[in-house]
């Protein structure tokens, strides 16, 4: 089996292992312990939301889906490298990893962007249930 079929493989096998920790990666989000921050923050802004709303399940869960996104189109972006220094030369499969690399860096341009509209809808719609007039 050549290197870049089997460096093919073992990418592959490993995002999915990355992968099928996302629930556990989810709970352990959800389940965040409190380091006494949250009586500090009542005192200065007053009553907080609770952490078992839906949108702020959502909103961690999101970001963590967006998170474990992000780095699998870093990990394309290595392997479309690593296929285009092991070429030898060959312009079909120079110009594949080209395209590999172009469409990765268009994925993650897209999850950066879909972060930055979530983040900014729940700042805008999170910050006025609790009463704060600006994000910090």
């Amino acid at each position: 089996m050549p290197f870049s079929q089997q460096f093919t493989k073992y990418a592959t096998l490993t995002t999915i292992a990355v992968l099928s920790f996302l629930p556990t990666m989810a709970g352990a989000v959800a389940e965040a312990k409190d380091y006494g921050l949250g009586a500090t923050a009542t005192k200065a802004y007053g009553k907080l939301p609770s952490v078992n709303n839906p949108r702020d399940i959502l909103a961690d869960l999101l970001g963590v889906v967006l998170s474990a996104l992000g780095i699998i189109f870093l990990v394309q972006i290595v392997i479309a490298g690593i296929k285009w220094l092991t070429a030898q030369g060959e312009e079909e499969k120079i110009t594949a990893a080209k395209q590999q690399i172009i469409h990765s860096i268009i994925g993650l341009v897209i999850v950066v962007s879909a972060y930055a509209i979530v983040k900014f809808v729940l700042v805008q719609t999170l910050l006025p249930v609790v009463g704060i007039e600006s994000a910090p």
